[in-house]
């Protein structure tokens, strides 16, 4: 019995060529064509994405970074020829490993460390009888620009050993109230506006260190400051930022006020908020247990190592 391929195509926006040091998994590669071979379609993929019309979003879409490269994701199964495309269950399959494994593993990039990596929109092209024909789509082309809240994610050599190590051994959705730390994390990604990433990752840092009591600030403050500092002067430090940090939130959710609300103000709080989900993934206690742990813990003791 004949075969058809099916081959599906995930462009990355804000990334650059050290994209292609990582292992996304069996079955997937990491490519790259130069802008002017998808534009004029002089490359196979070039030739697939101009034939649908699509290469002007990844143009808009920072899929074009810096080298103007275009960089994607590539995996590819062969179906029996005869059976509908949607009723195929190589390619059920091929949609279940894209749509969960791939953005899984986007999601922990970011938590490994800064950088707005997104893989915004898969396409899957069949080829009948020698010609490839768009079958499916997956995600939204939406806007992914590369700017100071949302960087280029770029891989030094030195950090790609502890990254493969991350992808491979952390395993997506966490549990309970950490899982839903790590979506307000990754909200802080899908938007522009300054306000509403601080917001949302605020609300994370209130999910992971909230005692459920009075004094919040104070409460919450020092059990960061406790879990992340790596002395007494580095936890005094956090703790004084986290305190300033929480006036710019009352600032906004009592008064609407975004004025003193900065750039580095959002991006500091994120990194809080990845140091601390990180810290708490290699822990593997409860939320309880973790905050009896810092409660009776002082600045600089680091009770988690």
């Amino acid at each position: 019995m004949s075969k058809n391929l099916v081959c599906c195509i995930i462009p990355l926006a804000n990334v650059d060529s050290t994209i292609l040091k990582v292992n996304f998994g069996e079955g997937f590669e990491l490519r790259s064509i130069p802008y002017d071979e998808v534009v004029d379609g002089t490359s196979f993929v070039g030739n697939l994405l101009k034939s649908e019309g699509f290469y002007i979003p990844f143009k808009h879409n920072a899929c074009f970074y810096s080298d103007y490269n275009f960089y994607y994701l590539y995996t590819s199964i062969e179906k029996e020829a005869d059976v509908i495309y949607n009723m195929s269950p190589e390619v059920s399959a091929l949609h279940e490993s894209v749509g969960i494994n791939v953005s899984n593993k986007i999601g922990l990039m970011r938590l490994f460390k800064e950088g707005s990596i997104f893989g915004p929109i898969a396409y899957f092209f069949e080829t009948v009888s020698g010609v490839p024909c768009l079958r499916s789509m997956l995600g939204r082309t939406l806007y992914y620009s590369s700017d100071s809240l949302n960087p280029c994610y770029v891989i030094e050599t030195r950090e790609l050993p502890a990254l493969q190590r991350f992808l491979d051994e952390t395993n997506l959705p966490f549990t309970g109230h950490l899982n839903l730390a790590f979506e307000s994390f990754e909200f802080s990604y899908h938007t522009h506006r300054h306000a509403m990433a601080f917001l949302s990752l605020m609300t994370a840092l209130e999910i992971l260190f909230n005692p459920g009591r009075t004094e919040l600030t104070y409460r919450i403050s020092r059990n960061i400051a406790v879990l992340l500092g790596k002395d007494r002067d580095d936890s005094d430090a956090i703790f004084e930022g986290m305190k300033k940090l929480y006036s710019k939130r009352s600032a906004l959710t009592h008064a609407g006020n975004s004025r003193d609300l900065s750039l580095d103000n959002v991006l500091q709080t994120r990194n809080y908020v990845r140091e601390s989900i990180k810290k708490i993934i290699l822990v593997d206690e409860s939320k309880e247990n973790i905050l009896k742990a810092l409660n009776s813990s002082g600045f600089g003791s680091r009770p988690f190592g």
